[in-house]
């Protein structure tokens, strides 16, 4: 998967998420819940379009931390979803688990660059570890993370 894929795909996620919550009814708890999720839903990928238009690596690294809290917080309210009130059970579990491997990716992100910050500046700081992977999901992203990263933003093997 490269960045444009990427950014399709977090489009794709965020018109998913606007048809589902279309589908709520109009009580408090519906309009409330809805509302959230369409906040959070709709900026994941907005927030990783904005990373790969970031003018330095801190303010790409930032910007990829706001699109993994945005995917946590979805998650978040799709698990509310589920437990609660909606008709359509099956879309809010295949948008639950979208939204959990987008998480997975923004995390793996976020760790791959701030390792690679950490590796190139010498310091001995926290690695991207096996148990990372297996925590978040995201078990075989390390190798093509450099794909999903702006060119300006990728450090070279051996720097």
């Amino acid at each position: 998967m490269d960045k444009q894929e990427l950014e399709r795909r977090t489009k794709q996620f965020a018109v998913r998420v606007i048809k589902f919550v279309g589908g709520f009814n109009s009580s408090a708890s519906g309009r409330v819940v809805g509302h959230q999720l369409l906040k959070s839903g709709t900026s994941i990928g907005a927030n990783y379009r904005e990373a790969n238009r970031a003018v330095s690596r801190r303010d790409f690294v930032h910007k990829i931390s706001i699109a993994e809290k945005e995917a946590s917080e979805t998650v978040y309210w799709l698990e509310i979803c589920s437990e609660t009130f909606l008709e359509n059970n099956d879309d809010c579990i295949q948008l639950e688990a979208e939204a959990n491997e987008l998480l997975a990716i923004f995390t793996s992100i976020g760790r791959s660059v701030r390792a690679n910050d950490r590796k190139a500046d010498g310091s001995k700081g926290t690695r991207v570890t096996e148990k990372d992977h297996i925590e978040y999901g995201s078990e075989g992203l390390e190798e093509g993370i450099d794909d999903l990263l702006p060119k300006t933003m990728r450090v070279e093997n051996g720097n």
